[in-house]
Protein backbone atom coordinates (compact mmCIF):
# COMPACT_ATOMS: atom_id res chain seq x y z
CA UNK A 1 0.00 0.00 0.00
CA UNK A 2 1.37 3.50 -0.96
CA UNK A 3 2.38 5.88 1.46
CA UNK A 4 -0.37 8.53 0.99
CA UNK A 5 -3.19 5.81 2.09
CA UNK A 6 -1.62 5.00 4.96
CA UNK A 7 -1.50 8.67 5.79
CA UNK A 8 -5.21 9.27 4.70
CA UNK A 9 -6.53 6.38 7.23
CA UNK A 10 -3.83 8.25 10.01
CA UNK A 11 -6.13 11.21 9.68
CA UNK A 12 -9.37 9.57 9.57
CA UNK A 13 -8.38 7.57 13.06
CA UNK A 14 -7.56 10.51 14.51
CA UNK A 15 -10.73 11.56 14.30
CA UNK A 16 -12.67 8.50 14.89
CA UNK A 17 -10.55 8.37 18.25
CA UNK A 18 -10.98 12.24 19.29
CA UNK A 19 -13.74 13.93 16.78
CA UNK A 20 -16.03 13.43 19.68
CA UNK A 21 -13.80 16.14 22.02
CA UNK A 22 -14.84 18.56 19.32
CA UNK A 23 -17.55 19.95 20.82
CA UNK A 24 -16.45 20.03 24.26
CA UNK A 25 -15.72 23.30 25.99
CA UNK A 26 -13.03 25.14 28.26
CA UNK A 27 -11.33 22.96 31.21
CA UNK A 28 -9.40 23.48 34.23
CA UNK A 29 -6.01 25.53 32.89
CA UNK A 30 -6.97 26.42 29.77
CA UNK A 31 -7.55 29.71 30.55
CA UNK A 32 -3.62 30.40 30.48
CA UNK A 33 -4.24 29.54 26.14
CA UNK A 34 -7.90 31.07 25.83
CA UNK A 35 -9.14 34.59 25.58
CA UNK A 36 -8.42 34.87 29.37
CA UNK A 37 -5.28 35.57 28.39
CA UNK A 38 -4.53 39.34 27.75
CA UNK A 39 -1.58 38.17 24.63
CA UNK A 40 -4.29 36.23 22.71
CA UNK A 41 -7.20 38.55 22.54
CA UNK A 42 -4.67 40.86 20.81
CA UNK A 43 -4.31 38.36 17.93
CA UNK A 44 -1.62 38.70 15.58
CA UNK A 45 -0.68 41.45 16.97
CA UNK A 46 0.06 40.50 20.08
CA UNK A 47 2.42 37.51 18.89
CA UNK A 48 6.09 40.10 19.34
CA UNK A 49 4.97 40.83 23.09
CA UNK A 50 4.08 36.65 23.72
CA UNK A 51 7.60 36.27 22.78
CA UNK A 52 8.88 38.70 25.85
CA UNK A 53 6.38 37.79 28.37
CA UNK A 54 5.92 34.51 30.59
CA UNK A 55 3.47 31.63 29.34
CA UNK A 56 1.54 31.91 32.36
CA UNK A 57 0.95 35.95 33.97
CA UNK A 58 -2.02 35.64 36.82
CA UNK A 59 -2.79 36.74 39.76
CA UNK A 60 0.70 37.70 40.01
CA UNK A 61 2.48 34.65 39.50
CA UNK A 62 4.27 34.17 36.47
CA UNK A 63 5.93 31.67 34.97
CA UNK A 64 7.22 29.35 32.18
CA UNK A 65 7.89 30.32 28.88
CA UNK A 66 6.16 28.27 26.03
CA UNK A 67 5.65 31.02 23.40
CA UNK A 68 5.22 28.50 20.30
CA UNK A 69 1.89 27.35 21.72
CA UNK A 70 0.67 31.03 22.38
CA UNK A 71 1.39 32.14 19.05
CA UNK A 72 -0.80 28.89 17.48
CA UNK A 73 -3.54 30.42 20.03
CA UNK A 74 -3.36 34.26 18.88
CA UNK A 75 -3.26 33.14 15.54
CA UNK A 76 -6.52 30.78 15.60
CA UNK A 77 -8.33 34.03 17.57
CA UNK A 78 -7.04 35.89 14.77
CA UNK A 79 -9.36 34.25 12.75
CA UNK A 80 -12.19 32.45 14.60
CA UNK A 81 -12.25 34.40 18.04
CA UNK A 82 -13.30 32.48 21.73
CA UNK A 83 -14.43 29.51 19.99
CA UNK A 84 -13.25 26.31 22.19
CA UNK A 85 -14.63 23.97 19.34
CA UNK A 86 -11.83 25.03 16.75
CA UNK A 87 -9.44 24.95 19.44
CA UNK A 88 -10.67 21.39 19.92
CA UNK A 89 -10.60 20.47 16.46
CA UNK A 90 -7.52 21.96 15.75
CA UNK A 91 -5.60 19.65 18.50
CA UNK A 92 -7.40 16.59 16.76
CA UNK A 93 -5.79 18.26 13.04
CA UNK A 94 -2.25 18.49 15.43
CA UNK A 95 -2.73 14.49 16.41
CA UNK A 96 -3.41 13.72 12.98
CA UNK A 97 -0.15 15.60 12.05
CA UNK A 98 1.79 14.25 14.66
CA UNK A 99 0.84 10.26 14.04
CA UNK A 100 1.56 11.25 9.96
CA UNK A 101 4.87 12.54 10.87
CA UNK A 102 5.35 9.46 12.77
CA UNK A 103 4.75 7.61 10.12
CA UNK A 104 6.72 9.48 7.50
CA UNK A 105 10.07 8.99 10.32
CA UNK A 106 9.71 4.77 10.63
CA UNK A 107 9.01 4.48 7.51
CA UNK A 108 12.23 6.34 6.13
CA UNK A 109 14.49 3.07 6.23
CA UNK A 110 14.26 3.03 10.42
CA UNK A 111 13.21 -0.78 10.06
CA UNK A 112 15.81 -2.30 8.26
CA UNK A 113 13.31 -5.11 6.92
CA UNK A 114 9.97 -4.33 7.36
CA UNK A 115 7.29 -2.49 5.01
CA UNK A 116 5.18 0.22 5.26
CA UNK A 117 2.56 -1.90 7.30
CA UNK A 118 4.89 -1.99 10.15
CA UNK A 119 4.99 1.52 10.82
CA UNK A 120 1.83 2.12 10.46
CA UNK A 121 1.03 -0.36 12.72
CA UNK A 122 3.41 1.28 15.58
CA UNK A 123 1.53 4.59 14.57
CA UNK A 124 -1.96 3.57 14.94
CA UNK A 125 -1.11 1.63 18.51
CA UNK A 126 0.38 4.57 19.33
CA UNK A 127 -1.88 6.95 18.85
CA UNK A 128 -4.74 4.71 20.23
CA UNK A 129 -3.03 4.58 23.75
CA UNK A 130 -5.42 5.93 26.47
CA UNK A 131 -2.61 8.16 28.20
CA UNK A 132 -2.74 10.35 25.09
CA UNK A 133 -6.58 11.59 25.93
CA UNK A 134 -5.17 14.08 28.51
CA UNK A 135 -2.56 15.51 25.81
CA UNK A 136 -5.62 15.93 22.79
CA UNK A 137 -8.38 16.57 24.78
CA UNK A 138 -6.92 19.09 26.95
CA UNK A 139 -6.50 22.54 25.17
CA UNK A 140 -3.86 23.78 27.25
CA UNK A 141 -1.55 20.39 26.21
CA UNK A 142 -0.96 21.45 23.05
CA UNK A 143 2.32 22.65 23.88
CA UNK A 144 2.44 18.47 24.34
CA UNK A 145 1.77 18.15 20.50
CA UNK A 146 3.69 20.71 19.18
CA UNK A 147 6.75 19.93 20.81
CA UNK A 148 6.42 16.57 19.45
CA UNK A 149 5.88 17.68 16.43
CA UNK A 150 8.59 19.76 15.73
CA UNK A 151 10.60 17.10 17.86
CA UNK A 152 9.66 14.37 15.40
CA UNK A 153 10.22 16.69 12.24
CA UNK A 154 13.73 17.16 13.64
CA UNK A 155 14.40 13.61 14.17
CA UNK A 156 13.58 13.35 10.17
CA UNK A 157 16.09 15.70 9.25
CA UNK A 158 18.58 14.15 11.10
CA UNK A 159 18.21 11.10 9.31
CA UNK A 160 18.36 13.34 5.77
CA UNK A 161 21.46 15.01 7.05
CA UNK A 162 23.30 11.04 7.80
CA UNK A 163 21.50 10.12 4.07
CA UNK A 164 22.36 13.48 2.19
CA UNK A 165 25.54 14.34 4.34
CA UNK A 166 24.25 18.17 3.73
CA UNK A 167 24.94 20.11 6.62
CA UNK A 168 21.96 22.16 5.94
CA UNK A 169 19.30 19.45 6.80
CA UNK A 170 21.49 19.12 10.55
CA UNK A 171 21.16 23.32 11.18
CA UNK A 172 17.49 22.60 10.21
CA UNK A 173 17.01 19.85 12.50
CA UNK A 174 18.90 21.65 15.28
CA UNK A 175 16.65 24.76 14.99
CA UNK A 176 13.35 22.65 15.35
CA UNK A 177 14.52 21.45 18.75
CA UNK A 178 14.85 24.77 19.26
CA UNK A 179 11.22 25.44 18.35
CA UNK A 180 10.14 22.16 19.91
CA UNK A 181 11.45 23.31 23.30
CA UNK A 182 10.14 26.47 22.97
CA UNK A 183 7.00 25.12 22.51
CA UNK A 184 7.63 22.84 25.98
CA UNK A 185 10.88 21.49 27.68
CA UNK A 186 10.34 17.98 27.74
CA UNK A 187 11.59 18.09 23.61
CA UNK A 188 15.13 18.49 26.13
CA UNK A 189 14.82 14.41 25.40
CA UNK A 190 15.19 14.33 22.22
CA UNK A 191 18.85 15.62 22.38
CA UNK A 192 19.57 11.79 23.61
CA UNK A 193 17.15 10.16 21.18
CA UNK A 194 17.96 11.53 17.96
CA UNK A 195 21.84 10.02 18.62
CA UNK A 196 20.00 6.79 19.49
CA UNK A 197 17.63 6.60 16.70
CA UNK A 198 20.57 7.51 14.52
CA UNK A 199 22.64 4.92 16.32
CA UNK A 200 20.40 1.77 15.99
CA UNK A 201 19.01 2.13 11.86
CA UNK A 202 22.31 4.60 10.19
CA UNK A 203 25.71 2.90 10.13
CA UNK A 204 26.77 5.77 11.44
CA UNK A 205 30.35 6.97 12.65
CA UNK A 206 31.08 8.05 16.12
CA UNK A 207 32.26 11.16 14.46
CA UNK A 208 28.87 12.13 12.41
CA UNK A 209 27.06 10.87 15.83
CA UNK A 210 28.53 13.52 17.88
CA UNK A 211 28.00 16.65 15.24
CA UNK A 212 24.43 15.66 15.71
CA UNK A 213 24.75 15.32 19.18
CA UNK A 214 26.60 18.90 19.56
CA UNK A 215 24.45 20.69 17.10
CA UNK A 216 21.25 19.92 19.02
CA UNK A 217 22.48 20.38 22.31
CA UNK A 218 23.59 23.87 21.67
CA UNK A 219 20.59 24.94 20.13
CA UNK A 220 18.64 22.93 23.19
CA UNK A 221 20.44 24.93 25.99
CA UNK A 222 19.82 28.11 24.13
CA UNK A 223 16.32 27.61 24.22
CA UNK A 224 16.75 26.55 27.64
CA UNK A 225 18.42 30.05 28.87
CA UNK A 226 16.72 31.99 26.30
CA UNK A 227 13.98 32.93 29.05
CA UNK A 228 16.62 34.38 31.62
CA UNK A 229 17.99 36.59 29.05
CA UNK A 230 15.12 38.11 27.90
CA UNK A 231 12.55 37.58 31.15
CA UNK A 232 13.09 38.62 34.56
CA UNK A 233 12.56 35.97 37.57
CA UNK A 234 9.44 33.62 37.34
CA UNK A 235 7.35 33.08 40.75
CA UNK A 236 5.82 29.75 40.47
CA UNK A 237 5.40 28.34 43.73
CA UNK A 238 6.30 24.23 44.49
CA UNK A 239 3.23 23.01 46.36
CA UNK A 240 3.34 19.85 48.69
CA UNK A 241 -0.42 19.09 47.25
CA UNK A 242 1.50 18.69 44.06
CA UNK A 243 4.19 16.62 45.36
CA UNK A 244 5.41 15.94 48.04
CA UNK A 245 8.63 15.66 47.54
CA UNK A 246 9.51 19.48 46.54
CA UNK A 247 10.18 19.88 50.39
CA UNK A 248 12.63 17.35 50.61
CA UNK A 249 12.35 13.87 52.02
CA UNK A 250 15.92 12.09 51.72
CA UNK A 251 17.54 9.88 49.10
CA UNK A 252 16.30 6.56 50.00
CA UNK A 253 12.12 7.74 50.12
CA UNK A 254 13.23 9.98 46.94
CA UNK A 255 14.71 7.05 45.16
CA UNK A 256 11.67 4.98 46.67
CA UNK A 257 9.20 7.66 45.34
CA UNK A 258 10.61 7.51 42.04
CA UNK A 259 10.89 4.11 41.26
CA UNK A 260 7.43 3.84 42.15
CA UNK A 261 6.82 6.72 39.70
CA UNK A 262 8.31 4.25 37.26
CA UNK A 263 6.26 1.44 38.22
CA UNK A 264 3.29 3.93 37.50
CA UNK A 265 4.00 4.50 34.36
CA UNK A 266 4.98 0.64 33.41
CA UNK A 267 1.87 -0.12 34.66
CA UNK A 268 -0.03 2.46 32.74
CA UNK A 269 1.09 0.71 29.43
CA UNK A 270 -0.54 -2.29 29.47
CA UNK A 271 -3.46 -1.33 32.04
CA UNK A 272 -4.25 2.53 31.32
CA UNK A 273 -7.10 3.02 34.49
CA UNK A 274 -8.14 4.22 36.07
CA UNK A 275 -7.31 7.69 33.65
CA UNK A 276 -7.86 11.05 35.80
CA UNK A 277 -7.87 14.63 35.69
CA UNK A 278 -5.38 15.75 37.97
CA UNK A 279 -2.86 13.53 39.63
CA UNK A 280 -0.75 15.17 42.39
CA UNK A 281 -0.34 14.22 47.08
CA UNK A 282 -0.84 10.86 47.57
CA UNK A 283 -1.28 9.32 43.99
CA UNK A 284 1.95 8.10 44.53
CA UNK A 285 2.66 7.04 48.31
CA UNK A 286 5.91 8.95 50.06
CA UNK A 287 7.89 5.63 49.91
CA UNK A 288 11.60 4.24 50.81
CA UNK A 289 13.55 2.38 48.57
CA UNK A 290 12.82 -0.81 50.61
CA UNK A 291 9.71 -0.74 50.00
CA UNK A 292 8.15 -3.82 48.02
CA UNK A 293 6.41 -2.14 45.35
CA UNK A 294 9.85 -0.08 44.91
CA UNK A 295 11.82 -3.02 45.50
CA UNK A 296 9.99 -4.90 42.37
CA UNK A 297 10.10 -1.77 40.39
CA UNK A 298 14.05 -1.66 41.07
CA UNK A 299 14.46 -4.83 39.90
CA UNK A 300 11.97 -5.17 36.76
CA UNK A 301 13.40 -1.53 35.29
CA UNK A 302 17.36 -3.14 36.15
CA UNK A 303 16.50 -6.57 34.52
CA UNK A 304 14.79 -4.42 31.22
CA UNK A 305 18.12 -2.60 31.32
CA UNK A 306 20.75 -5.32 31.33
CA UNK A 307 18.46 -6.79 28.54
CA UNK A 308 18.65 -2.96 26.62
CA UNK A 309 22.41 -2.96 27.19
CA UNK A 310 23.41 -6.96 25.95
CA UNK A 311 21.19 -6.40 22.57
CA UNK A 312 23.22 -2.75 22.45
CA UNK A 313 26.02 -3.80 19.99
CA UNK A 314 23.07 -6.23 17.94
CA UNK A 315 20.93 -2.70 17.30
CA UNK A 316 18.34 -4.99 18.10
CA UNK A 317 14.85 -3.71 18.09
CA UNK A 318 13.72 -4.73 21.96
CA UNK A 319 16.92 -2.65 23.26
CA UNK A 320 16.44 0.36 21.20
CA UNK A 321 12.44 0.28 22.43
CA UNK A 322 13.42 0.02 25.78
CA UNK A 323 16.15 2.55 25.69
CA UNK A 324 13.51 4.82 23.44
CA UNK A 325 11.14 4.33 26.59
CA UNK A 326 13.65 4.71 29.46
CA UNK A 327 14.75 7.99 27.91
CA UNK A 328 11.37 9.74 27.19
CA UNK A 329 10.47 9.04 30.72
CA UNK A 330 13.30 9.99 32.26
CA UNK A 331 12.54 13.16 33.06
CA UNK A 332 9.32 12.90 35.06
CA UNK A 333 10.78 9.86 37.55
CA UNK A 334 11.03 11.93 40.47
CA UNK A 335 14.28 10.91 40.89
CA UNK A 336 16.50 13.54 38.74
CA UNK A 337 13.75 16.62 40.29
CA UNK A 338 10.21 16.67 41.20
CA UNK A 339 7.47 16.55 38.96
CA UNK A 340 4.55 19.03 39.20
CA UNK A 341 1.48 16.57 39.87
CA UNK A 342 3.74 13.91 40.77
CA UNK A 343 2.49 11.35 37.29
CA UNK A 344 0.86 12.64 35.05
CA UNK A 345 -0.38 10.91 31.73
CA UNK A 346 1.01 13.84 29.65
CA UNK A 347 4.29 12.86 30.77
CA UNK A 348 4.11 9.32 28.87
CA UNK A 349 3.53 10.82 25.73
CA UNK A 350 6.75 10.36 24.04
CA UNK A 351 7.45 6.91 25.66
CA UNK A 352 4.64 5.43 24.36
CA UNK A 353 6.46 5.33 20.76
CA UNK A 354 8.45 3.00 22.76
CA UNK A 355 6.04 0.28 23.74
CA UNK A 356 4.64 1.02 20.48
CA UNK A 357 7.77 -0.15 18.62
CA UNK A 358 8.03 -3.20 20.58
CA UNK A 359 4.78 -4.63 21.08
CA UNK A 360 4.32 -4.31 17.15
CA UNK A 361 8.26 -6.19 16.37
CA UNK A 362 6.86 -8.68 18.58
CA UNK A 363 3.83 -9.50 16.79
CA UNK A 364 5.78 -9.85 13.97
CA UNK A 365 8.17 -11.99 15.46
CA UNK A 366 5.37 -13.94 16.91
CA UNK A 367 3.62 -14.16 13.54
CA UNK A 368 6.71 -15.58 11.70
CA UNK A 369 7.42 -18.13 14.36
CA UNK A 370 4.08 -19.70 15.10
CA UNK A 371 1.70 -18.47 12.72
CA UNK A 372 3.13 -20.96 9.81
CA UNK A 373 0.42 -21.59 7.94
CA UNK A 374 -0.08 -19.87 4.27
CA UNK A 375 -3.25 -17.74 3.33
CA UNK A 376 -3.93 -14.90 0.91
CA UNK A 377 -3.41 -12.05 3.51
CA UNK A 378 -0.61 -13.36 5.68
CA UNK A 379 1.16 -10.11 5.82
CA UNK A 380 -1.78 -9.38 7.80
CA UNK A 381 -1.56 -11.87 10.49
CA UNK A 382 0.34 -8.71 12.72
CA UNK A 383 -2.47 -6.26 12.27
CA UNK A 384 -5.07 -8.80 13.57
CA UNK A 385 -2.88 -9.43 16.99
CA UNK A 386 -2.16 -5.45 17.04
CA UNK A 387 -5.89 -4.94 17.03
CA UNK A 388 -5.86 -6.95 20.38
CA UNK A 389 -4.66 -3.63 21.70
CA UNK A 390 -6.10 -0.98 19.25
CA UNK A 391 -9.75 -1.77 19.40
CA UNK A 392 -9.60 -1.50 23.94
CA UNK A 393 -7.39 1.21 23.71
CA UNK A 394 -9.76 3.40 21.40
CA UNK A 395 -12.40 2.26 22.97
Amino acid sequence: MKKNYYLFLILIFAFLLYGNTIPNKYALDDLYVTSDNPQIVKGVSGIPEIFTTFYTELNDVKFAYRPIVKVSYAIEYEFFGKNPHASHLINVLLYALGGGLLFLLLSRKMFFRQDNLFSFLVVILFMAHPVHTEVVASLKNRDELLSFIFSISATYLAFVFIDRKKILFLMLAAFLIFIAYLSKPSALVFVALIPLCLYFFRNIRIKELVIVFIAIFVFAIVARYLPKWILDNGNRGYYFIENPLVEGVGLLKTLGTGMTSLWFYFKMLFLPYPLLFYYGYDTIPIVSLFNPIAIFSLLLHLTLLIIAILNLKKKSIISFSILFYFISISMFSNIVKPAMGIVAERYMFTAILGFAIVLVFLSFKFSEKYWKHKFKYLKFKPLIIILFFVVPFSV
